[in-house]
């Protein structure tokens, strides 16, 4: 009986198989279709995912960096005996100071937070207040300031032009003539707007 049933349904019951087999494959190589579609698109997902986050990431360095400047700590109400102390430490790669002489006043810069300091190169770049056109000051009538304090008291780009300020120094207001030998595209976002002066001015009003 066995044999003549191998005779009668061997053919039928092999083409089932075979087509059961075909559906099979057919259905498997769509199942995994799928995943590879699935893991391409979790991967490029992930990738802009990240992408973006880094960006964000970046930007948000940038923003901190124009807000708080690029130095990598800040010390403050040092004398200048505690300074020279600290840089001579082998421990420090590179430091720099500025010296705060007051605060400007003018009614054109009431809605700016606007310094009057000193600072040396390096701190007036961790600031990324540093000029790029012209240069610090050097003689005691000289300052640099951003564009948007210059926009502020309506003075033209140019160097040379005459920047008069009211300066409170310790609840004093003392009046200067200056004149522009320096400026950078300020930054809105900023902690405060810098105007740089020179160390001899600073030694005589600010020592």
């Amino acid at each position: 009986g066995g044999f003549m049933n191998d005779i009668l349904f061997g053919n039928s019951n092999q083409k089932m198989i075979n087509k059961l087999a075909f559906y099979r494959l057919k259905s498997s190589r769509q199942q995994n279709f799928f995943v590879i579609v699935a893991v391409l698109l979790t991967t490029v997902l992930f990738a802009a995912f990240f992408s973006a986050y880094g960006g964000f990431l970046n930007q948000v360095n940038q923003m901190n960096e124009r807000m708080f400047g690029t130095r990598h700590a800040v010390i403050k109400f040092l004398t200048q005996e505690q300074y020279e102390k600290l840089k001579s430490s082998e421990y420090i790669k590179e430091i720099s100071y500025t010296r705060l002489v007051g605060t400007a006043v003018n009614a054109e810069l009431l809605k700016l937070n606007t310094e009057v300091r000193y600072a040396e190169d390096g701190a007036a770049e961790s600031f990324l207040s540093y000029p790029t056109t012209g240069t610090m000051p050097q003689a005691e009538n000289e300052l640099a300031v951003s564009t948007l304090v210059l926009d502020a008291l309506n003075i033209p780009y140019q160097l040379g032009e005459t920047v008069r300020l009211s300066i409170e120094i310790d609840g004093i207001i003392e009046e200067k003539e200056f004149l522009l030998c320096g400026f950078w595209e300020g930054y809105k976002l900023a902690s405060a707007q810098e105007i740089w002066v020179s160390l001899a001015y600073a030694n005589r009003v600010a020592p």
